[in-house]
């Protein structure tokens, strides 16, 4: 279109368990031949964009405790959790008939994993010309379902547990075992659960990536409280001054009051030789608003004499003892572009310290140059910890245009290690916006010739879809519309989860002003999506809110049953069951099957299995079940097709392989693989 800018960009995310210090560990050049990607010995920093380091959770939040008892609880939350995963087992050598043969096979292996089976669902397939059998386990942990080919040597496999997923990689082994395949592949999706399983008291680590560290042994050190020695401040500033990027260019020195040591000021001028040192001190008994202002006219008038005297500001650098108020003080200039056109150079650099936990403002002074002043790459903003056996501090430093500042920064910091006790870590680098580059003449234009695509179309050509597979996630939600009264008691949906809450009022808007137990004194603009009616709190019978369970259950049982009614002809449900405080059905019918599973409360899972992609059958599932349980609403959808070939294009996808792909069609040698497809 036109106007409209071509964005393109490629990145790479690397990351480790803290094994690896990817700023200090100098690379291996593993001698490989690369297209683009220069040598590490070349440019180890080459293409750095931004740096983090995990600190929201203690070494040990997220370990697993030798020898720890886990006592019997009630899934602790108020959302369903489950994973479902999807099982492709090839090759397999099990004989896949009779059916009860493998029925038997499968149960007794589910039995040996220590899984209680409550009851088992089967059906013959009848349809596309072939043999095959489809079985649902039906567990109290959750389900199994498998579906096999005979004929292919394939088994399709779904493995869903309510509210923990830690068995599924012990059940997913077993299962290729018994079935002797020795080619499989397997995803995860993310579902809802049950509520009213007992589970484990860790289970909630159980939902997402398993935990496999241990747990530290070593006990924990005590917080670093002694102030840093002053001979190692010292040497902290003098060091840190070297990442200002003009040499010579004047250093602005913020201070504390008259009557207090500006120690930096010192430190910088007697290391760094070429720079001119300017200190500003802060003005006394700033509180009002006039104070305030006449303050800034001050160290205006302080600034631009420095100016005038020794040029421009490369870098900032605020003393230790310089108060908050200092720092809005300087904002407020640097917010004036005139002044910073005249005062300060264009890659300019800010350099704090912090020593305690209200110093945190310092950081956040710096992260506002980034964001109002020097929005574009390069403009990076670093957090580094410095830590001697019993002090710690922090360093802040802004760097705008530094092309090689993680290089810089990289050293600056092993130089503080030398020359003091303390040991340095960069928590955080982060940078500004992306540039935008102006008729862009890329020096290297990769295409499809560029790579080895043998595998690729390998793959392509092996894939065989055997069935289409949806998962749909159905949620009960109130209604948009004023639904709640001032001062009712509701469920409000914060990160951590739903927590109960109070309706302050109705704004304008129609969104809510509601106020948290757990946080007094606060109040949340919410909308009403995100709040629930507590049915057991409220005496307003007429609001109108959400079916009650029992309802919900008995809507929805009467709404399978209508299925025959709503275009899925011949459709049986061969296994109802109660798990929990919800219930599993299972249902068959010529072209598919589906195992519907609701939590106990609001949220509906529905896995539908059919022979081929049918759009229809899955608007039919999304139409009929809200027709018969109000406020039943779409979540989530994930479609995916099954087969053999580690299959991942749809059969529509697949239809036209007698002609080569377009990323493929240069290679030698294609035309008597394709002739099969003829």
């Amino acid at each position: 279109y036109n106007s409209v800018p071509l964005i393109c960009e490629q990145s790479i995310y690397m990351g480790n368990a803290g094994t690896v210090d990817f700023l200090k560990q100098q690379p291996i050049d593993h001698e490989i031949e690369t297209l683009f990607v220069p040598s590490p010995k070349e440019d180890r920093f080459g293409g750095w964009y931004d740096f983090f380091t995990n600190t929201t959770t203690s070494a040990n939040a997220k370990c697993v405790a030798p020898g720890s008892k886990q006592k019997e609880i009630a899934f602790p939350t108020t959302r369903s959790i489950g994973v479902i995963m999807m099982l492709e087992a090839e090759n397999v050598t099990l004989p896949l008939t009779p059916f009860y043969s493998v029925q038997s096979t499968i149960s007794s292996t589910l039995k040996q994993l220590g899984l209680n089976e409550i009851s088992v669902a089967l059906s013959a397939w009848k349809s596309d010309n072939r043999e095959g059998d489809e079985m649902i386990f039906i567990l109290r942990e959750g389900y199994v379902a498998v579906r096999t080919w005979p004929h292919d040597k394939y088994c399709a496999i779904d493995i869903q547990l309510w509210n923990d997923s830690s068995k599924q990689e012990t059940i997913k082994k077993a299962l290729l075992s018994t079935l002797g395949s020795n080619e499989a592949s397997s995803y995860r999706v993310v579902t809802g659960g049950v509520f009213g399983i007992k589970q484990s008291a860790m289970d909630p680590a159980n939902v997402g990536p398993r935990v496999t560290a241990q747990c530290s042994t070593e006990e924990p050190q005590d917080e670093a409280s002694d102030p840093i020695a002053q001979s190692d401040m010292d040497v902290l500033y003098a060091e840190s001054a070297s990442l200002i990027q003009d040499s010579k260019s004047t250093v602005l020195v913020l201070c504390g009051e008259a009557s207090q040591t500006c120690t930096s000021h010192a430190a910088i001028a007697n290391k760094q030789n070429d720079f001119q040192v300017v200190s500003v001190q802060t003005c006394t008994a700033v509180e009002a608003t006039v104070q305030m202002a006449a303050c800034e006219a001050e160290v205006r008038d302080q600034v631009k004499q420095a100016v005038v005297a020794h040029g421009k500001i490369g870098g900032i650098v605020l003393d230790a003892n310089v108060p908050k108020t200092m720092g809005q003080i300087i904002l407020q200039l640097l917010r004036r572009p005139a002044f910073r056109r005249e005062a300060v150079i264009e890659n300019f650099v800010a350099i704090a310290t912090m020593q305690a936990e209200e110093d945190i403002w310092r950081l956040e002074l710096l992260d506002r140059f980034r964001k109002e002043f020097a929005k574009f790459n390069p403009a990076l903003r670093a957090d580094v910890d410095l830590a001697g056996p019993t002090s710690k501090v922090g360093i802040v430093i802004f760097s705008h245009g530094d092309y090689d500042f993680f290089s810089r920064l990289s050293e600056t910091v092993a130089r503080i290690e030398a020359n003091t006790k303390l040991v340095g870590e960069i928590r955080e680098v982060e940078n500004g916006i992306k540039n935008f580059v102006a008729e862009f003449d890329a020096p290297q234009v990769f295409t499809h010739r560029s790579y080895d695509q043998s595998d690729p179309l390998e793959q392509w050509l092996s894939q065989k879809v055997l069935g289409h597979q949806t998962i749909v996630q159905f949620e009960v939600t109130v209604p948009a519309g004023k639904v709640f009264g001032d001062g009712e008691r509701v469920l409000v949906k914060r990160k951590s989860g739903w927590k109960k809450g109070t309706v302050v009022r109705q704004r304008d808007d129609g969104d809510y002003s509601v106020t948290v137990d757990e946080e007094e004194g606060k109040r949340y603009r919410m909308e009403v999506s995100k709040l629930q009616k507590i049915e057991e709190e409220t005496d307003d019978e007429d609001a109108p809110s959400v079916q009650p369970p029992s309802e919900i259950k008995s809507a929805l049982l009467t709404a399978l049953q209508q299925m025959k009614h709503n275009g899925f002809v011949d459709a049986e449900t061969r296994v109802h069951t109660d798990v929990g405080d919800g219930c599993v059905s299972v249902v068959f019918w010529s072209k598919g099957s589906a195992v519907v599973v609701w939590d106990g409360k609001t949220h509906i899972d529905v896995n539908i299995f059919a022979a081929t992609e049918r759009r229809k059958l899955i608007e039919g599932f999304e139409k009929l079940l809200p027709a018969h349980i109000p406020f039943l609403s779409t979540t989530a959808r994930d479609e995916q097709p099954r087969g053999t070939g580690r299959v991942v294009n749809t059969k529509v996808e697949l239809e036209n392989r007698a002609k080569a792909p377009h990323w493929a069609a240069w290679m030698d040698g294609l035309e008597p693989k394709l002739a099969k497809f003829r």
